[in-house]
């Protein structure tokens, strides 16, 4: 059967709050243990990935809404989401992304998280690879704690370092103003 690919795809990368953290002991790997419920809020980056130059190249366009600098491509979590994908896929198309960023850095909403699991959604439809999730999650959780958990969004009790997620009912009956 042959795989269907597409040549452009627009997510929106959504930012997450904490309404419960809870950080246990340092682990063997260098992180430590949490337990966490994280929230998806509808205040979003947008990534739009298309086909675009030659093979195994990304150029990447931000338009900052919020005053930043550029990443170094070295920690910048889409150039690594789409580099990790290729990688695991042999996925080479050449890329063009423009993230519209909104989401300020540094302020523990998860932008930089969002954007790599987002980027990781994108590039299995572009591709046409239609990964299982669970090979997304492990790609994830390769780029950061809290990857894993912007692959679904939602409410989550999150444990481990971040890895696991197990979706939660949402609370009802609490207000969150910006």
């Amino acid at each position: 059967m042959e795989k269907k690919s597409f040549g452009i795809c627009t997510v929106e990368a959504p930012c997450k709050i904490n309404l419960h953290l809870g950080i246990g002991k340092k682990r063997g790997d260098g992180f430590h243990s949490i337990e966490s419920i994280f929230a998806t809020l509808a205040f979003h980056d947008t990534l739009r990935l298309e086909f675009g130059g030659s093979d195994g190249e990304i150029r990447l366009f931000t338009n900052w809404e919020t005053p930043a600098e550029d990443i170094p491509d070295e920690k910048n979590l889409i150039i690594r989401a789409v580099s990790l994908f290729r990688e695991q896929t042999g996925f080479k198309n050449g890329l063009t992304v423009r993230l519209d960023k909104r989401i300020p850095l540094g302020s523990g909403l998860g932008g930089g998280s969002s954007d790599a699991a987002g980027a990781l959604l994108a590039l299995n439809l572009l591709s046409g690879a239609a990964l299982p999730m669970q090979n997304l999650t492990e790609m994830a959780a390769v780029l950061g704690s809290d990857v894993p958990f912007f692959l679904t969004g939602g409410t989550a009790f999150v444990t481990g370092r971040g890895e696991t997620v197990e979706p939660v009912k949402s609370p009802t009956g609490c207000g969150l103003f910006w």
